[in-house]
């Protein structure tokens, strides 16, 4: 029995030698070796380092090291727990750098997995978590990243929630900005490359095929509280659009939207962030009976988490596309100019015709003889012209003298007959209610000879 376990005890020293000397063992109470010992074995075994009778530390002969498990997979492989039942929530690694002077950047932990014949390719740390993968705080930055392809690389699933079915939130990245003079919740700058995207985020179509019917209800962007940028564009190439049609009747749909003053519940929906103060803007029940495509069914995200101040209900509400609109506003206005100009083709019309018969007035006027009376009689241009109903032709007689006002039409066929006596200026209106629309000629007959003549049209 004595020699077993002298034997076991020379197999161990024999395991652990110290360098180059074959005599050297290990000592408890402590060493002193030389810049070419080596501790280990010089077999090709494993090494296992035990403490109350448990393997805690694992050296495999390929050089990986497992601490808390004895089948490590990776050059350090650290499992919280030793892959049994007991769990605790001590952490697998803690990694403290405390620095004392100046400023001076240092690193709890340093991972760097770059390539540089392939780029693109490596991560410095991957990290996977029932509740986060990565929980960050620092004094001003809770990440800093760079990276070859990504800086971050950020993925989330959601868990069922079994009280409600609606599931909870899966966050790829949760950020919250500390105290301080100003609190950044996430900052994003690219910059030096050939395209440079400061934030991108994609959700929907790109990556399910349930968006149609509005069932995800995906939003790329959701804000709670007001959104400031610079410029704004959007998708408009004509390479992306098919079956491009003009807008019609913007102006009558345009006068059925309600334009309304309101303030929001903003006590009763906390969630959502909602601005306080009396506001201006559209009701998305009555957008959505004129323009039903620039309203959406939305539902806020619901916030669970270790901090209840945090924690969010869900709220299922309509939003409006309020950008939607402006193009129903600029066909409005352009509806409204060809309105515009009709009108004033019109009026310039109605003027130019009044400026004429101000003219031939004039000229009867130069010609009158003693009270108002010519020396051989003249018409004036019927007014209105064109005519609907009945229409008044102003005309001048010599004095005492008796005529015939008469109305022909296109055909040569006379239709209207007014005898006419007396002197100077005077009127007859002839009532165009059952002649047909067209051109006619009246003409003032004095002693049997035509005096003047002159064309009107009629119009029904």
């Amino acid at each position: 029995m004595k020699l077993k376990s002298y034997m076991a005890t020379a197999s161990l020293a024999a395991g652990l030698l110290i360098g180059n000397s074959a005599n050297a063992q290990w000592l408890l109470g402590g060493n002193s070796p030389t810049t070419t010992d080596t501790l280990g074995n010089k077999t090709n075994q494993d090494i296992k380092i035990i403490t109350n009778n448990k393997v805690q530390v694992y050296i495999k002969k390929t050089g990986y090291v497992g601490i808390g498990n004895v089948a490590p997979k990776a050059r350090l492989d650290v499992w919280g727990y030793a892959g049994t039942a007991a769990k605790d929530t001590v952490p697998a690694i803690q990694a403290l750098v405390k620095y004392a002077g100046t400023a001076k950047d240092v690193r709890g932990v340093y991972a760097d997995a770059s390539t540089y014949t392939s780029p693109g390719y490596g991560i410095g740390v991957e990290a996977n978590g029932g509740a986060g993968g990565v929980l960050c705080s620092g004094g001003i930055y809770g990440i800093i990243s760079a990276g070859g392809a990504y800086g971050a690389y950020c993925s989330a699933v959601g868990i069922a929630d079994t009280t409600t079915a609606t599931g909870y939130e899966a966050d790829g990245v949760d950020a919250i900005g500390g105290s301080g003079n100003v609190s950044i919740g996430v900052y994003a700058q690219a910059g030096g490359g050939r395209y440079n995207y400061g934030c991108f985020a994609a959700c929907g179509p790109l990556y399910t095929s349930h968006d149609s019917d509005n069932t995800h209800k995906n939003w790329a962007g959701y804000f709670l509280g007001d959104l400031v940028a610079s410029r704004l564009y959007q998708f408009s190439d004509a390479k992306l659009k098919t079956n491009i049609q003009p807008f019609q009747n913007a102006l009558d749909k345009l006068s059925k939207v309600q334009t309304s003053t309101y303030t929001f519940k903003s006590a009763e929906y906390p969630q959502l962030g909602l601005p306080t103060g009396n506001q201006i803007g559209f009701i998305a029940e009555n957008m959505e009976t004129v323009f039903p495509n620039l309203v959406r069914e939305a539902t806020s995200p619901k916030i669970n988490g270790k901090d209840a101040k945090l924690a969010r209900a869900s709220v299922e509400f309509k939003a409006v596309n309020y950008e939607g609109i402006l193009p129903v506003v600029v066909a409005a206005i352009n509806e409204q100019k060809q309105i515009i100009d009709q009108k004033d083709a019109q009026t310039n019309a109605r003027i130019a015709q009044l400026e004429k018969e101000v003219a031939q007035l004039k000229a009867m006027l130069t010609q009158k003889v003693g009270n108002n009376v010519t020396e051989t009689g003249s018409l004036m241009q019927n007014v209105p012209n064109p005519a609907n109903g009945s229409t008044t032709v102003t005309f001048s007689l010599p004095e005492n003298s008796k005529g015939v006002l008469q109305l022909t039409d296109v055909t040569g066929k006379l239709v209207k007959t007014y005898n006419v006596s007396g002197s100077g200026m005077q009127q007859v209106v002839i009532n165009t209610a059952s002649l047909s629309s067209g051109s006619y000629t009246y003409s003032l007959s004095i002693d049997g000879k035509v005096a003047d003549s002159k064309t009107m049209m009629i119009s029904k």
